[in-house]
Protein backbone atom coordinates (compact mmCIF):
# COMPACT_ATOMS: atom_id res chain seq x y z
CA UNK A 1 0.00 0.00 0.00
CA UNK A 2 1.29 3.43 -0.89
CA UNK A 3 0.42 7.10 0.31
CA UNK A 4 0.07 9.83 -2.08
CA UNK A 5 0.78 13.21 -1.02
CA UNK A 6 0.63 16.31 -2.94
CA UNK A 7 2.08 19.21 -0.63
CA UNK A 8 2.01 23.06 -1.04
CA UNK A 9 -2.02 23.32 -1.57
CA UNK A 10 -1.77 27.04 -1.23
CA UNK A 11 0.12 27.26 -4.71
CA UNK A 12 -0.98 24.55 -6.53
CA UNK A 13 -2.98 25.90 -9.14
CA UNK A 14 -6.86 25.00 -10.36
CA UNK A 15 -5.97 22.54 -13.02
CA UNK A 16 -3.29 20.72 -10.91
CA UNK A 17 -5.84 20.62 -8.35
CA UNK A 18 -9.14 18.95 -10.57
CA UNK A 19 -6.49 16.47 -11.47
CA UNK A 20 -6.36 15.40 -8.02
CA UNK A 21 -9.94 15.60 -7.41
CA UNK A 22 -10.76 13.54 -10.44
CA UNK A 23 -7.61 11.04 -9.72
CA UNK A 24 -8.83 9.80 -6.37
CA UNK A 25 -12.31 10.51 -7.22
CA UNK A 26 -11.60 7.59 -9.69
CA UNK A 27 -9.57 5.31 -7.26
CA UNK A 28 -12.75 5.60 -4.80
CA UNK A 29 -14.91 4.28 -7.67
CA UNK A 30 -12.89 1.60 -8.95
CA UNK A 31 -12.18 0.30 -5.62
CA UNK A 32 -8.14 1.09 -5.52
CA UNK A 33 -8.37 3.53 -2.90
CA UNK A 34 -6.61 1.07 -0.09
CA UNK A 35 -3.56 0.66 -2.81
CA UNK A 36 -3.81 4.28 -3.38
CA UNK A 37 -4.77 6.52 -0.16
CA UNK A 38 -4.26 10.36 -0.36
CA UNK A 39 -1.94 11.58 3.10
CA UNK A 40 -4.11 13.28 5.60
CA UNK A 41 -2.95 16.32 4.52
CA UNK A 42 -3.82 15.79 1.04
CA UNK A 43 -7.44 14.40 2.06
CA UNK A 44 -7.99 17.72 3.84
CA UNK A 45 -6.75 19.92 0.89
CA UNK A 46 -9.04 18.21 -1.63
CA UNK A 47 -12.18 19.07 1.29
CA UNK A 48 -11.03 22.49 1.26
CA UNK A 49 -10.73 22.76 -2.49
CA UNK A 50 -14.16 21.32 -2.67
CA UNK A 51 -15.47 23.51 0.25
CA UNK A 52 -14.51 26.45 -1.99
CA UNK A 53 -16.29 24.90 -5.04
CA UNK A 54 -19.42 24.13 -3.02
CA UNK A 55 -18.73 20.53 -4.26
CA UNK A 56 -20.43 19.22 -1.54
CA UNK A 57 -20.66 15.64 -2.88
CA UNK A 58 -17.24 15.04 -3.27
CA UNK A 59 -16.24 16.41 -0.23
CA UNK A 60 -18.84 14.32 1.82
CA UNK A 61 -16.95 11.41 0.18
CA UNK A 62 -13.49 12.50 1.23
CA UNK A 63 -14.47 14.06 4.49
CA UNK A 64 -15.92 10.53 5.67
CA UNK A 65 -12.54 8.49 4.28
CA UNK A 66 -10.49 11.62 6.11
CA UNK A 67 -12.33 10.36 9.50
CA UNK A 68 -12.12 7.08 8.65
CA UNK A 69 -8.13 6.72 8.40
CA UNK A 70 -7.64 9.62 11.72
CA UNK A 71 -10.97 8.74 13.56
CA UNK A 72 -8.97 10.77 16.07
CA UNK A 73 -8.81 13.96 14.40
CA UNK A 74 -11.46 16.52 15.25
CA UNK A 75 -10.39 18.75 12.57
CA UNK A 76 -11.71 15.77 10.62
CA UNK A 77 -14.75 15.23 12.43
CA UNK A 78 -14.99 19.17 12.00
CA UNK A 79 -14.68 19.03 8.48
CA UNK A 80 -17.05 16.29 7.96
CA UNK A 81 -19.77 17.74 10.12
CA UNK A 82 -19.35 21.10 7.89
CA UNK A 83 -19.70 19.24 4.89
CA UNK A 84 -23.29 17.33 6.16
CA UNK A 85 -24.56 20.43 7.68
CA UNK A 86 -24.40 22.15 3.90
CA UNK A 87 -26.01 18.64 2.47
CA UNK A 88 -28.82 18.94 5.33
CA UNK A 89 -28.15 15.91 7.39
CA UNK A 90 -28.17 17.61 10.38
CA UNK A 91 -28.48 14.64 13.02
CA UNK A 92 -25.24 12.76 10.95
CA UNK A 93 -23.69 16.33 11.34
CA UNK A 94 -24.28 16.90 14.99
CA UNK A 95 -23.32 13.20 15.14
CA UNK A 96 -19.81 14.04 14.01
CA UNK A 97 -19.54 17.26 15.36
CA UNK A 98 -19.82 15.39 18.88
CA UNK A 99 -17.13 12.91 17.89
CA UNK A 100 -14.74 16.23 17.32
CA UNK A 101 -16.13 17.74 21.08
CA UNK A 102 -15.23 14.23 22.69
CA UNK A 103 -11.95 14.95 21.02
CA UNK A 104 -11.35 18.26 22.24
CA UNK A 105 -14.41 19.44 24.06
CA UNK A 106 -13.37 23.06 24.82
CA UNK A 107 -13.33 23.79 20.47
CA UNK A 108 -14.86 26.49 20.15
CA UNK A 109 -15.21 26.82 16.68
CA UNK A 110 -16.92 23.34 16.68
CA UNK A 111 -19.28 24.21 19.21
CA UNK A 112 -19.89 27.19 16.98
CA UNK A 113 -20.84 25.38 14.04
CA UNK A 114 -23.07 23.00 15.93
CA UNK A 115 -24.93 25.88 17.12
CA UNK A 116 -25.60 26.71 13.97
CA UNK A 117 -26.70 23.34 12.51
CA UNK A 118 -28.98 23.31 15.20
CA UNK A 119 -30.46 26.59 14.36
CA UNK A 120 -30.78 25.18 11.02
CA UNK A 121 -33.25 22.56 12.58
CA UNK A 122 -35.31 25.11 13.95
CA UNK A 123 -33.59 24.27 17.71
CA UNK A 124 -32.61 27.80 18.39
CA UNK A 125 -32.72 27.64 22.30
CA UNK A 126 -30.36 24.84 21.98
CA UNK A 127 -28.31 27.05 19.35
CA UNK A 128 -28.18 29.73 21.45
CA UNK A 129 -26.99 27.86 24.95
CA UNK A 130 -24.11 26.58 23.08
CA UNK A 131 -23.20 30.10 21.79
CA UNK A 132 -23.44 31.03 25.41
CA UNK A 133 -20.97 28.17 26.61
CA UNK A 134 -18.19 29.93 24.22
CA UNK A 135 -18.66 33.11 25.11
CA UNK A 136 -18.17 32.00 28.71
CA UNK A 137 -15.07 30.39 27.42
CA UNK A 138 -14.18 33.65 25.24
CA UNK A 139 -16.35 36.81 25.77
CA UNK A 140 -14.59 38.18 23.09
CA UNK A 141 -15.49 35.55 20.21
CA UNK A 142 -16.48 37.53 17.46
CA UNK A 143 -17.54 34.89 15.44
CA UNK A 144 -20.02 33.52 18.27
CA UNK A 145 -21.35 37.38 18.96
CA UNK A 146 -21.96 37.60 15.59
CA UNK A 147 -24.11 33.96 15.02
CA UNK A 148 -25.68 34.65 18.35
CA UNK A 149 -27.10 37.78 16.90
CA UNK A 150 -28.25 36.18 13.94
CA UNK A 151 -29.80 33.11 15.50
CA UNK A 152 -31.42 36.17 17.23
CA UNK A 153 -32.63 37.82 14.10
CA UNK A 154 -34.27 34.15 13.15
CA UNK A 155 -36.60 34.50 16.42
CA UNK A 156 -37.03 38.28 15.36
CA UNK A 157 -35.70 39.64 18.54
CA UNK A 158 -34.28 42.52 16.55
CA UNK A 159 -33.72 44.59 19.25
CA UNK A 160 -31.58 42.10 21.09
CA UNK A 161 -29.57 41.33 17.75
CA UNK A 162 -29.35 44.75 17.06
CA UNK A 163 -27.34 45.51 20.36
CA UNK A 164 -25.27 42.49 19.75
CA UNK A 165 -24.19 43.54 16.45
CA UNK A 166 -23.16 46.87 17.91
CA UNK A 167 -20.01 45.33 19.62
CA UNK A 168 -18.99 44.18 16.01
CA UNK A 169 -18.94 47.84 14.88
CA UNK A 170 -14.98 48.17 15.11
CA UNK A 171 -14.41 44.79 14.18
CA UNK A 172 -12.18 44.22 11.58
CA UNK A 173 -13.53 41.27 10.30
CA UNK A 174 -17.31 41.22 10.90
CA UNK A 175 -17.47 45.05 10.36
CA UNK A 176 -19.69 44.86 7.31
CA UNK A 177 -21.52 42.39 8.24
CA UNK A 178 -21.97 43.82 11.78
CA UNK A 179 -23.82 47.01 9.96
CA UNK A 180 -25.65 44.99 6.84
CA UNK A 181 -27.40 43.28 9.75
CA UNK A 182 -28.44 46.30 12.02
CA UNK A 183 -29.41 47.63 8.39
CA UNK A 184 -31.53 44.82 8.36
CA UNK A 185 -33.07 44.84 11.90
CA UNK A 186 -33.66 48.24 11.48
CA UNK A 187 -35.44 47.73 8.28
CA UNK A 188 -37.67 45.15 9.49
CA UNK A 189 -38.78 47.14 12.48
CA UNK A 190 -39.67 50.19 9.97
CA UNK A 191 -37.04 52.68 11.44
CA UNK A 192 -36.07 53.25 7.72
CA UNK A 193 -34.05 56.14 9.06
CA UNK A 194 -31.40 54.01 10.73
CA UNK A 195 -31.78 51.11 7.86
CA UNK A 196 -30.10 53.80 5.63
CA UNK A 197 -27.81 55.03 7.76
CA UNK A 198 -26.40 52.03 8.22
CA UNK A 199 -26.82 50.03 4.87
CA UNK A 200 -24.57 53.37 3.65
CA UNK A 201 -22.15 52.57 6.23
CA UNK A 202 -21.89 48.64 4.93
CA UNK A 203 -21.50 50.24 1.46
CA UNK A 204 -18.50 52.21 2.84
CA UNK A 205 -16.73 49.14 3.61
CA UNK A 206 -17.27 47.35 0.44
CA UNK A 207 -18.88 49.90 -2.05
CA UNK A 208 -18.98 46.34 -4.63
CA UNK A 209 -21.54 44.81 -2.77
CA UNK A 210 -24.19 44.80 -5.28
CA UNK A 211 -26.59 43.15 -2.45
CA UNK A 212 -26.14 46.32 0.18
CA UNK A 213 -27.33 49.25 -2.96
CA UNK A 214 -30.45 46.14 -3.63
CA UNK A 215 -31.08 46.40 0.05
CA UNK A 216 -30.83 50.36 0.09
CA UNK A 217 -32.54 50.91 -2.78
CA UNK A 218 -35.62 48.86 -1.57
CA UNK A 219 -35.69 50.80 1.65
CA UNK A 220 -35.73 54.09 -0.30
CA UNK A 221 -38.38 52.70 -3.09
CA UNK A 222 -40.82 51.64 0.45
CA UNK A 223 -40.75 55.62 1.85
CA UNK A 224 -41.35 56.61 -1.74
CA UNK A 225 -37.87 57.84 -2.54
CA UNK A 226 -38.40 56.63 -6.18
CA UNK A 227 -35.47 58.51 -7.54
CA UNK A 228 -32.98 57.80 -5.00
CA UNK A 229 -34.37 54.21 -4.96
CA UNK A 230 -33.36 53.80 -9.32
CA UNK A 231 -30.21 55.19 -8.52
CA UNK A 232 -29.28 52.21 -5.92
CA UNK A 233 -30.79 49.79 -8.23
CA UNK A 234 -29.04 51.07 -11.23
CA UNK A 235 -25.51 50.88 -8.78
CA UNK A 236 -26.79 47.27 -8.20
CA UNK A 237 -27.03 46.11 -11.66
CA UNK A 238 -23.50 48.18 -12.78
CA UNK A 239 -22.12 45.75 -10.41
CA UNK A 240 -23.78 42.64 -11.43
CA UNK A 241 -25.92 43.39 -14.61
CA UNK A 242 -27.45 39.85 -14.10
CA UNK A 243 -28.76 40.98 -10.55
CA UNK A 244 -32.95 39.51 -11.04
CA UNK A 245 -34.07 41.34 -7.78
CA UNK A 246 -32.65 44.64 -8.76
CA UNK A 247 -34.38 44.55 -12.44
CA UNK A 248 -37.32 43.67 -10.92
CA UNK A 249 -37.85 46.05 -8.36
CA UNK A 250 -36.30 48.60 -10.93
CA UNK A 251 -39.41 47.75 -13.01
CA UNK A 252 -41.62 48.35 -10.12
CA UNK A 253 -39.93 52.05 -9.10
CA UNK A 254 -40.36 53.10 -12.47
CA UNK A 255 -44.12 51.63 -12.66
CA UNK A 256 -44.39 53.44 -9.52
CA UNK A 257 -43.53 56.96 -11.10
CA UNK A 258 -45.84 56.43 -13.91
CA UNK A 259 -42.47 55.81 -16.41
CA UNK A 260 -44.25 52.88 -18.25
CA UNK A 261 -41.88 52.41 -20.68
CA UNK A 262 -39.10 52.37 -18.77
CA UNK A 263 -40.86 49.81 -16.34
CA UNK A 264 -41.77 47.41 -18.92
CA UNK A 265 -38.01 47.39 -20.45
CA UNK A 266 -36.48 46.81 -16.69
CA UNK A 267 -39.53 43.38 -16.25
CA UNK A 268 -38.14 42.45 -19.96
CA UNK A 269 -34.84 41.95 -18.81
CA UNK A 270 -35.59 40.36 -15.66
CA UNK A 271 -37.79 38.20 -17.30
CA UNK A 272 -34.48 37.68 -19.61
CA UNK A 273 -32.64 36.49 -16.90
CA UNK A 274 -35.66 34.62 -15.23
CA UNK A 275 -38.29 33.83 -17.92
CA UNK A 276 -41.16 32.48 -16.23
CA UNK A 277 -40.76 34.43 -12.54
CA UNK A 278 -44.86 34.98 -12.02
CA UNK A 279 -44.47 38.16 -10.10
CA UNK A 280 -42.58 39.79 -12.92
CA UNK A 281 -44.64 38.46 -15.56
CA UNK A 282 -47.44 39.65 -13.59
CA UNK A 283 -46.58 43.41 -13.51
CA UNK A 284 -45.48 43.87 -17.19
CA UNK A 285 -48.98 42.31 -17.64
CA UNK A 286 -50.28 45.03 -15.68
CA UNK A 287 -48.11 47.67 -16.90
CA UNK A 288 -49.31 46.84 -20.64
CA UNK A 289 -52.48 46.98 -19.27
CA UNK A 290 -52.15 50.46 -18.13
CA UNK A 291 -50.57 51.65 -21.14
CA UNK A 292 -54.09 50.36 -23.27
CA UNK A 293 -52.47 47.37 -24.82
CA UNK A 294 -54.98 44.82 -23.83
CA UNK A 295 -54.60 42.10 -25.75
CA UNK A 296 -50.90 41.78 -24.60
CA UNK A 297 -51.57 42.36 -21.55
CA UNK A 298 -54.65 39.72 -21.37
CA UNK A 299 -52.18 37.30 -23.26
CA UNK A 300 -49.20 37.80 -20.24
CA UNK A 301 -51.88 37.30 -17.47
CA UNK A 302 -52.69 34.44 -19.81
CA UNK A 303 -49.08 32.86 -19.38
CA UNK A 304 -48.94 33.97 -15.36
CA UNK A 305 -52.83 31.60 -14.78
CA UNK A 306 -51.00 28.58 -16.96
CA UNK A 307 -48.20 28.45 -14.48
CA UNK A 308 -50.17 29.40 -11.24
CA UNK A 309 -53.84 28.51 -11.44
CA UNK A 310 -54.92 30.30 -8.50
CA UNK A 311 -53.02 33.94 -9.08
CA UNK A 312 -56.06 35.26 -8.43
CA UNK A 313 -54.42 38.80 -9.27
CA UNK A 314 -54.12 37.59 -12.87
CA UNK A 315 -57.87 36.64 -13.09
CA UNK A 316 -58.72 40.28 -12.03
CA UNK A 317 -56.34 41.92 -14.33
CA UNK A 318 -57.02 39.75 -16.99
CA UNK A 319 -60.77 40.22 -16.55
CA UNK A 320 -60.64 44.37 -16.15
CA UNK A 321 -58.82 44.25 -20.03
CA UNK A 322 -61.96 42.13 -21.43
CA UNK A 323 -64.10 44.56 -19.36
CA UNK A 324 -62.36 47.17 -21.38
CA UNK A 325 -62.80 45.98 -24.88
CA UNK A 326 -66.42 45.32 -23.59
CA UNK A 327 -65.90 41.52 -23.41
CA UNK A 328 -68.30 41.19 -20.80
CA UNK A 329 -68.80 37.55 -20.53
CA UNK A 330 -65.15 36.57 -20.39
CA UNK A 331 -64.51 39.60 -18.13
CA UNK A 332 -67.10 37.92 -15.24
CA UNK A 333 -66.03 35.02 -16.03
CA UNK A 334 -62.67 35.58 -14.99
CA UNK A 335 -64.13 37.91 -11.78
CA UNK A 336 -65.88 35.24 -11.02
CA UNK A 337 -62.73 33.10 -11.02
CA UNK A 338 -60.89 36.04 -9.24
CA UNK A 339 -63.42 35.46 -6.43
CA UNK A 340 -63.38 31.84 -6.24
CA UNK A 341 -60.22 32.39 -5.02
CA UNK A 342 -60.18 35.51 -2.60
CA UNK A 343 -63.58 36.23 -1.68
CA UNK A 344 -62.38 38.95 0.80
CA UNK A 345 -61.12 41.14 -1.32
CA UNK A 346 -63.74 44.05 -2.15
CA UNK A 347 -61.64 45.40 -5.24
CA UNK A 348 -63.06 42.28 -7.07
CA UNK A 349 -66.53 42.54 -6.08
CA UNK A 350 -66.47 46.59 -6.69
CA UNK A 351 -65.23 45.84 -10.37
CA UNK A 352 -68.03 42.94 -10.79
CA UNK A 353 -70.81 44.96 -9.40
CA UNK A 354 -69.84 47.91 -12.06
CA UNK A 355 -69.56 45.55 -14.78
CA UNK A 356 -73.26 43.90 -13.68
CA UNK A 357 -74.23 47.51 -13.47
CA UNK A 358 -73.44 48.27 -16.77
CA UNK A 359 -75.14 45.41 -18.36
CA UNK A 360 -78.35 46.81 -16.62
CA UNK A 361 -78.14 43.62 -14.55
CA UNK A 362 -79.04 45.93 -11.37
CA UNK A 363 -79.95 42.91 -8.73
CA UNK A 364 -77.31 41.40 -9.20
CA UNK A 365 -75.26 44.54 -9.14
CA UNK A 366 -76.60 45.96 -5.91
CA UNK A 367 -75.82 42.06 -4.07
CA UNK A 368 -72.03 42.86 -5.29
CA UNK A 369 -71.62 47.03 -4.11
CA UNK A 370 -73.46 45.76 -0.52
CA UNK A 371 -70.47 42.85 0.02
CA UNK A 372 -68.18 45.92 -1.42
CA UNK A 373 -69.11 47.60 2.01
CA UNK A 374 -69.32 44.76 4.11
CA UNK A 375 -65.78 44.22 3.51
CA UNK A 376 -64.83 47.96 3.13
CA UNK A 377 -67.29 49.95 4.93
CA UNK A 378 -65.70 53.30 5.01
CA UNK A 379 -65.06 53.46 0.80
CA UNK A 380 -67.36 56.28 0.08
CA UNK A 381 -67.15 55.49 -3.97
CA UNK A 382 -68.85 52.39 -2.82
CA UNK A 383 -71.37 53.50 -0.92
CA UNK A 384 -71.92 56.37 -3.95
CA UNK A 385 -72.51 53.63 -6.41
CA UNK A 386 -74.10 51.24 -4.52
CA UNK A 387 -76.99 54.35 -3.66
CA UNK A 388 -77.02 54.95 -7.68
CA UNK A 389 -77.68 51.33 -8.08
CA UNK A 390 -80.44 52.08 -6.09
CA UNK A 391 -81.53 54.76 -7.09
CA UNK A 392 -81.59 53.19 -10.54
CA UNK A 393 -83.55 50.06 -9.24
CA UNK A 394 -86.27 52.50 -7.50
CA UNK A 395 -85.22 51.65 -4.59
CA UNK A 396 -85.47 54.91 -3.12
CA UNK A 397 -85.55 55.03 0.52
CA UNK A 398 -82.70 52.41 0.40
CA UNK A 399 -80.89 54.71 -1.96
CA UNK A 400 -81.77 57.88 0.12
CA UNK A 401 -79.99 55.56 3.47
CA UNK A 402 -77.09 55.34 1.83
CA UNK A 403 -76.33 59.26 0.48
CA UNK A 404 -77.09 60.18 3.92
CA UNK A 405 -74.18 57.81 5.18
CA UNK A 406 -72.24 59.01 2.20
CA UNK A 407 -72.45 62.98 3.95
CA UNK A 408 -71.94 61.15 7.25
CA UNK A 409 -68.85 59.67 6.06
CA UNK A 410 -67.44 62.86 3.87
CA UNK A 411 -69.99 65.72 4.97
CA UNK A 412 -67.43 68.30 2.44
CA UNK A 413 -68.47 66.32 -0.36
CA UNK A 414 -71.26 67.81 -2.70
CA UNK A 415 -71.57 64.97 -4.12
CA UNK A 416 -73.61 62.82 -1.39
CA UNK A 417 -75.97 66.38 -0.91
CA UNK A 418 -76.95 66.60 -4.72
CA UNK A 419 -77.60 63.11 -5.24
CA UNK A 420 -80.01 63.29 -1.96
CA UNK A 421 -81.70 66.05 -3.65
CA UNK A 422 -82.04 63.62 -6.94
CA UNK A 423 -83.68 60.94 -4.20
CA UNK A 424 -86.57 63.53 -2.85
CA UNK A 425 -86.97 65.30 -6.19
CA UNK A 426 -88.49 61.28 -7.06
CA UNK A 427 -90.13 61.06 -3.65
CA UNK A 428 -92.12 64.22 -4.56
CA UNK A 429 -90.35 66.12 -1.19
CA UNK A 430 -89.60 69.31 -2.99
CA UNK A 431 -88.66 71.10 0.03
CA UNK A 432 -86.05 68.21 0.99
CA UNK A 433 -84.82 68.93 -2.84
CA UNK A 434 -84.49 72.75 -2.56
CA UNK A 435 -82.29 71.91 0.83
CA UNK A 436 -79.76 69.74 -0.48
CA UNK A 437 -79.64 71.19 -3.32
CA UNK A 438 -78.50 74.86 -2.05
CA UNK A 439 -76.27 72.52 0.41
CA UNK A 440 -74.78 71.28 -2.45
CA UNK A 441 -74.81 74.43 -4.47
CA UNK A 442 -72.96 75.55 -1.85
CA UNK A 443 -69.88 73.39 -1.49
CA UNK A 444 -69.74 73.17 -5.70
CA UNK A 445 -71.10 75.98 -7.35
CA UNK A 446 -70.41 75.23 -10.54
CA UNK A 447 -72.69 72.31 -10.17
CA UNK A 448 -75.53 74.54 -11.29
CA UNK A 449 -74.82 73.95 -14.49
CA UNK A 450 -75.69 70.40 -14.25
CA UNK A 451 -78.73 71.31 -12.43
CA UNK A 452 -80.94 71.62 -15.37
CA UNK A 453 -79.94 68.75 -17.36
CA UNK A 454 -79.74 66.23 -13.99
CA UNK A 455 -83.80 67.73 -12.49
CA UNK A 456 -85.74 68.63 -15.85
CA UNK A 457 -86.98 65.29 -16.41
CA UNK A 458 -87.89 64.56 -12.48
CA UNK A 459 -89.84 67.14 -11.38
CA UNK A 460 -92.45 68.61 -13.09
CA UNK A 461 -92.89 72.01 -14.83
CA UNK A 462 -94.40 73.73 -11.64
CA UNK A 463 -92.00 72.36 -9.12
CA UNK A 464 -88.66 72.30 -11.80
CA UNK A 465 -89.82 76.55 -12.08
CA UNK A 466 -90.12 76.73 -8.06
CA UNK A 467 -86.52 74.97 -7.18
CA UNK A 468 -85.25 77.71 -9.64
CA UNK A 469 -86.55 80.56 -8.51
CA UNK A 470 -85.57 79.11 -4.61
CA UNK A 471 -81.72 78.67 -6.02
CA UNK A 472 -81.72 82.56 -7.70
CA UNK A 473 -83.52 83.70 -4.37
CA UNK A 474 -80.61 81.88 -1.64
CA UNK A 475 -77.98 84.02 -4.14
Amino acid sequence: MSIYSFDDYENRDQDNMEDMLRHFRNAIRQGRIEDELPSPDTLEDIINYCLEKDNYKDALEFGRLWAKLEPYSSEAWLKLGIIESNLDKYSESLASFDKALAINPMDTYVLIQKALTYAKLGSNTDAISLIDTVLMLDPENEEAIFHKGMILEIQFQFKDAIKLFEYLKDSEYFIKDAMQEIAFCYHYLEDYVNAKKYYNLAIDEDPYDHNLWYNLGVVHSQKEQYYKAIDCFEMSLVINEDFFLAWHNLGNTYASLGRLNESIKSYQEALFLKRHDVETTYNLASVYGDLGNYMKAIKLFTQVINKNANHYQSYFGRGVCYDAIDNWEKALRDYDKALNLNKGNPDLWYAKADLLYNLNRFEESVVCYRKVIELDPTNIDSWYDYGYTLFDSEKYKEAENCFMHLIELDPTWSEGYYSLAKVYAMLNRIDDTINYLLIALGLEPERDKDFKNDFSHILSDSDFKYVIESINKSE
